[in-house]
């Protein structure tokens, strides 16, 4: 079984946003949609996976990971501070990564999700 939390989800997306089009931001709208269509990739798959996502996570995970990320002004978007670099969010999130869990968060689907498929 996987579990994905908010943590994850918003490493994961950041990393692929910052690559493909050097912005630093992606809005709570944007990472819902993207962890649907990775846990819906996952369970065509006849993989068994829960997505941790709620506001109090979310707050937790804001307030843990705050040398990482800041939340947006408008409080509808999460971004990448200014000095924390790509391979410093794939060293802490992506590490310990399930291959299944990797290839869902970097397929077409979900990067489409993201606005930067290829």
């Amino acid at each position: 079984m996987y579990c994905i939390e908010i943590e994850d989800l918003v490493a994961n997306a950041l990393i692929e946003i910052v690559e493909k089009s050097q912005k630093r931001t992606v809005s709570f709208d944007v990472l819902t949609r993207y962890g649907n269509i990775v846990v819906e990739k996952l369970e065509r798959e006849n993989k068994d996976v829960y997505l941790l996502v709620s506001r109090e996570r979310t707050d937790s995970f804001i307030h843990d990971y705050t040398d990482f990320f800041e939340l947006g002004k408008d409080k509808a978007s999460i971004s990448l501070r200014d000095n924390i670099e790509v391979s410093e969010l794939k060293k802490k999130f992506r590490r310990n990564i399930a291959l299944d869990v990797y290839l869902a968060f970097v397929s077409e689907e979900a990067l489409q999700v993201l606005g930067i498929a290829a």
